[in-house]
């Protein structure tokens, strides 16, 4: 007596009692009212004693040309021409401190040894941390963030370009510049 998948799904679904599908409930009128829109008290809040540090690190890095800053459930994202360069996790907030998640770190100079590995995590380009307490010098976390921002914004650069191989022009993207 042979048994196949087939034969195995038969008796189990002969014998499986199936759920009667309810009546569909009305969605409501104005699918505009379900949308949650995220702000920084969401993330991070008055009550952490570091920010009045993140209120001083937003301001500094949206000074930086052509930043975004956007907020999502998952966090507050810096970002220049739609790619990351540093963001603040909302995993990574606790009551007394947050990090600072940063891309690009291993081009960048860090005197200060703020900088954390955390390559071996799936963070996508974000494969560095700074764990911002009360006492981080604020200051050293710009600079850090500066560089991660100097590299993805040299990354993202496109130029017109006659191509060596097949003479024709095109736009393409630079990995130095």
């Amino acid at each position: 007596n042979t048994y196949s998948w087939r034969n195995l799904t038969k008796k189990i679904r002969d014998k499986t009692p199936r759920p009667v599908a309810s009546k569909c409930t009305k969605i409501a009128d104005d699918p505009l009212s379900e949308i949650k829109v995220y702000s920084e008290d969401d993330i991070i809040d008055e009550s952490n004693p570091a920010f009045s540090q993140y209120i001083q690190l937003r301001e500094k890095v949206s000074e930086f040309p052509d930043v975004s800053i956007s907020v999502l459930k998952s966090g507050i994202k810096f970002k220049i021409n739609g790619k990351r360069f540093g963001e603040i996790d909302v995993t990574g907030v606790t009551k007394t401190k947050f990090d600072v998640l940063v891309a690009n770190g291993d081009q960048i100079k860090d005197p200060t040894g703020l900088l954390i590995d955390i390559s071996n995590r799936k963070w996508g380009n974000l494969k560095h941390r700074i764990v911002m307490n009360p006492d981080t010098d604020v200051d050293a976390v710009v600079h850090l963030l500066k560089q991660s921002y100097d590299v993805s914004r040299k990354s993202q650069r496109w130029c017109w370009h006659e191509c060596r191989s097949t003479n024709e022009k095109r736009y393409h993207r630079h990995s130095d510049w």
